[in-house]
């Protein structure tokens, strides 16, 4: 037996402290780390590092205890993207190229090459619209129009302002639902052999239906010259 129990302890004279409530592998004063590998390649490694400060969080929605749900895990773009909105970066970096729409139910970019130029590289790896427009298209946001809202800032000449939405992305009390939006997932083998099978099958359809109109019209061709030669044999 080791440590402060082994016999003769208390006549070695070693003062060990106070015994610790922490196993070794819980010691809190270890930063715990989590990354998405699925997004590394998107969002700036360094935001994520021991020791950097985190981007800001949602407040937590207050429930019951009766009601309470345990949290879901929601993707870093997606919550990076909301607290660019919820704030503070909308203060600072997002103010007039990315905001809620007037419903908070959909996104507005003013001016999304001025958005990509100073926003972008703040949180991603990037800074191009193209970019990020494709990672909004992975996660199934919709783009519904490219109005900007009045009193908003010109767009550059090139891109007209954009905006998108997706049905649980909202503000006003939305953090709930965050973790509902999700990156889509790519086809397995079967799901594309059955895709292409059907596309054949359109494909097939579609020239036959080709035929038949080629086929009809050549019918009707013949059936005139039909009546044509008749007329001119009662005339006859």
């Amino acid at each position: 037996m080791f440590g402060r129990d082994a016999p003769g302890f208390e006549e070695l004279g070693i003062d060990w402290g106070p015994a610790s409530p922490f196993g070794p592998d819980d010691d809190p004063g270890t930063p715990m780390t989590h990354q998405d590998s699925s997004e590394s390649d998107e969002l700036r490694p360094d935001l994520f590092a021991p020791g950097a400060a985190p981007l800001p969080a949602p407040e937590p929605v207050v429930t019951p205890a009766a009601n309470a749900q345990p949290e879901r895990p929601v993707a870093p773009f997606v919550r990076a993207l909301y607290s660019l909105l919820e704030g503070p970066y909308d203060e600072t970096l997002c103010e007039w190229l990315c905001e809620w729409s007037e419903n908070g139910r959909r996104i507005v970019f003013p001016d999304p090459a001025q958005f990509a130029e100073t926003v972008c590289p703040q949180i991603f790896r990037h800074s191009k619209w193209t970019s990020f427009s494709r990672m909004l298209n992975m996660y199934d946001f919709r783009k519904v129009s490219s109005t900007p809202r009045s009193g908003a800032a010109p767009a550059r000449a090139g891109l007209a302002p954009m905006v998108f939405e997706h049905d649980s992305f909202r503000s006003r009390g939305g953090q709930g639902e965050l973790y509902l939006v999700q990156r889509r997932k790519r086809k397995s083998f079967k799901d594309t052999q059955r895709d292409d099978d059907r596309e054949a099958e359109v494909a097939s359809l579609r020239s036959r239906i080709t035929e038949l109109e080629r086929r009809l019209s050549q019918l009707e061709m013949e059936n005139a010259q039909l009546r044509s030669r008749d007329y001119s044999l009662q005339l006859s």
